[in-house]
This record gives structure tokens, C-alpha cells and sequence, in this order.
């Protein structure tokens, strides 16, 4: 999958990063759960820029939370999984690393269904050495 055919979709139709399918999955947890780093790395980054441009609609100078991110990252699935959830369920270390670090606070409190804390001391060295 390109990552530049992935920006073009979303720019010609940016709320397409938040359609679900018939299972409730987004984007971002296909792409998420077949480890495609590069498209999760550029849905991320497109929320961003949603969420910038937000910013500069409302003219706020005042920092705030990065709420298309958040929603995005956020998401559940009919099963009640996140992105996150189906990274730790394959394995795939460096999304569920860039996955924890956009939204670390709420990542950190899905650990106990899939035991993410084990699995990552488990596999640290395996990714982002």
C-alpha cells in the first residue's frame, strides 16, 4: 500500500480516516493489524492536520488536545478493540510503539486485556533500537 496514494484519498475526502466497515474497523485498525507502518504513520499524520486546522478555524492561540487524533486512535471495533489492541494481538511492535506514543495516557489503559506491558518488556529489543 502507498502511503502517497493513502494522503491523496484523504485529501480529496478527508472524513474517510473515520468510516468504519461492516466489522466497525476504520482505517487505521486494517491497516493496524497487517502492520503497514507507513499508512498508520500517515492516517496519524492526517488527523494531525485536521486537528491544526481545526485550530486555526477557531483562531485559539491556547494548546489543546489533539481531538481528531484522539478520536481516531480511540475507536472501537464490534469487538470493542482499538488499533492498538489488534498491533499487540499480531506482534507488531512499531505500530503499537507509534501507536502508544501518539496517545500514551489512554494506550496505557488498555493493557490489561491484551497484557500489553508483558508483551512489550517481552519484545523491546526486537523494535525501535
Amino acid at each position: 500500500m502507498n502511503k502517497v496514494f493513502v494522503r491523496e484519498i484523504l485529501n480529496m475526502c478527508p472524513p474517510l480516516s473515520l468510516h468504519t466497515n461492516a466489522k466497525g474497523e476504520t482505517p487505521l485498525h486494517v491497516v493496524a493489524r497487517y502492520g503497514h507502518v507507513r499508512i498508520v504513520k500517515a492516517l496519524i499524520k492526517h488527523a494531525k492536520s485536521s486537528d491544526r486546522q481545526q485550530m486555526r478555524d477557531f483562531e485559539s492561540v491556547v494548546v489543546r488536545d489533539s481531538e481528531a487524533t484522539k478520536q481516531m486512535l480511540r475507536m472501537r471495533n464490534k469487538e470493542k478493540d482499538t488499533e492498538l489492541h489488534e498491533a499487540v494481538r499480531f506482534r507488531l511492535l512499531e505500530v503499537v510503539w507509534i501507536l502508544i506514543k501518539e496517545d500514551p495516557y489512554y494506550s496505557y489503559s488498555l493493557m490489561k486485556k491484551e497484557k500489553l506491558h508483558f508483551i512489550l518488556i517481552a519484545n523491546k529489543r526486537q523494535c525501535c533500537d
